[in-house]
């Protein structure tokens, strides 16, 4: 009997091989492994038939027509030969699903301490986090910032205004006419006997925490992907930036329940943690643009808005 061979492939004859593999990531970014065989005097074509960015290569076949209405760029293509008369190409293809011009963002968050002078705590000079300590005694003692700080009285006699014994240095700057103040520790006992050690004693920095948070995702469009990247250096009240956005079940690590009492009133209304950019990455992934950014939660007040630009999406 005599039988018949049928191609499915695309001119000239680059024939879709069934061993295919097709993945997708859970956000919306679809990646297909497609092989091609071709006869081998068309060697070293596949640059130009396969370029990057390049549209699905499908015959009439049933595979071909399964893969084809994915939307399909090529991000790369590979050669090799075989037998000297076949050539196998491999292509790499990437889409997003459901015909979307930005696939869902993805996310990984990193939390840690980092170490900062105890001068930066909120509770060094006025209480700004009730929650913490006994919510009545600065660190650095209550003073106002204008009126000197409350410095250490002689041994047994304490100061209600200093409880933890903050020692200060004072000196007088003659060519400002100013006096100006310098902060020195802390004393090593406490201000309600001589004869108990003071636990601050020594105490110059606190471990505050640090919560980083990488946002990654695909998109169609060249514009979305310049937006996303271009504010490094800014901070956001929401977490989204262009066409990336923190997930709703990541959002709560920025509200950690302590109570806020900002000292400045000014700083009442943006009283709240915030994050800034700190790096930005954009990278052509076939006919689509994979946009990274690494952003970093802020304490308890937000980023000063004095020094860091605000965005708005």
């Amino acid at each position: 009997m005599e039988s018949t061979y049928i191609q499915h492939g695309v001119e000239p004859n680059y024939v879709l091989q069934p061993d295919y593999q097709f993945s997708h990531n859970g956000y919306g970014l679809l990646q297909l492994t497609a092989n091609y065989a071709v006869d081998i005097a068309t060697a070293g074509s596949s640059a130009d038939v396969f370029p990057r960015g390049g549209e699905f290569k499908g015959g009439s076949g049933p595979l071909d027509l399964a893969l084809f209405y994915y939307g399909w760029t090529v991000v790369k293509a590979e050669e090799r030969g075989r037998d000297g008369n076949i050539a196998y190409i491999t292509v790499h293809y990437a889409a997003i699903a459901n015909d979307n011009d930005t696939t869902e963002t993805e996310a990984v968050m990193t939390s840690s301490v980092v170490s900062e002078p105890i001068e930066s705590h909120p509770n060094f000079s006025v209480i700004q986090c009730s929650d913490i300590g006994d919510g009545v005694s600065p660190l650095g003692g209550k003073w106002d910032g204008n009126a000197p700080p409350p410095l250490e009285k002689p041994t047994g006699t304490p100061n209600p205004d200093n409880k933890y014994r903050a020692l200060w240095s004072t000196n007088f700057n003659e060519q400002t006419q100013t006096r100006n103040y310098a902060f020195n520790g802390f004393s090593p006992t406490d201000t309600t006997t001589t004869k108990t050690a003071n636990r601050k004693a020594g105490v110059r920095s606190w471990m505050r925490p640090s919560v980083t948070m990488r946002l990654t995702g695909y998109t169609k469009d060249a514009a979305v992907a310049n937006e996303t990247t271009r504010y490094v250096g800014w901070v956001t009240g929401t977490g989204q930036i262009g066409g990336l956005e923190i997930p709703a079940s990541y959002k709560g690590i920025q509200v950690d329940g302590l109570v806020i009492t900002p000292f400045d009133i000014s700083l009442q209304t943006s009283a709240g943690k915030d994050w800034l950019v700190t790096s930005s990455n954009m990278e052509v992934y076939g006919g689509l643009y994979k946009v990274t950014v690494d952003l970093l939660l802020s304490g308890v007040l937000g980023w000063d808005r004095d020094i860091y630009p605000h965005y708005t999406a």
